[in-house]
């Protein structure tokens, strides 16, 4: 999966200054509308990746970065095992718990 970076807002708004150009100026060329690009270099509102990709390319910095996702693998039961007196009273206090 994708997501924005933390610090979107003020890598955004260093691009803008150091390109020299108005928020307008930059509006046209860039695709966004002047409000949308004001709200995320501020930091009012979080881009989407597309608006993110736009700024990106534009700009030449990077916005988006991959996170990786855990999987929580489930504990296996070996074929093989037999549970205790001890493994059946846990069952049956968490069937309770569960009610």
């Amino acid at each position: 999966t994708e997501e924005i970076v933390e610090d979107y807002a003020e890598r955004v708004y260093r691009a803008i200054q150091r390109s020299g150009k108005s928020y307008e100026e930059l509006s046209h060329e860039i695709g966004l509308s002047m409000n949308d690009l004001r709200a995320i270099a501020h930091g009012y509102r979080e881009p989407t990746i597309k608006e993110a990709r736009k700024l990106e390319k534009y700009f030449k910095i990077t916005l988006i970065e991959r996170a990786e996702t855990e999987i929580e693998k489930k504990p296996s039961i070996p074929r093989d095992y037999e549970p205790t007196l001890g493994d059946i009273a846990n069952i049956r206090i968490k069937k309770r718990k569960k009610k």
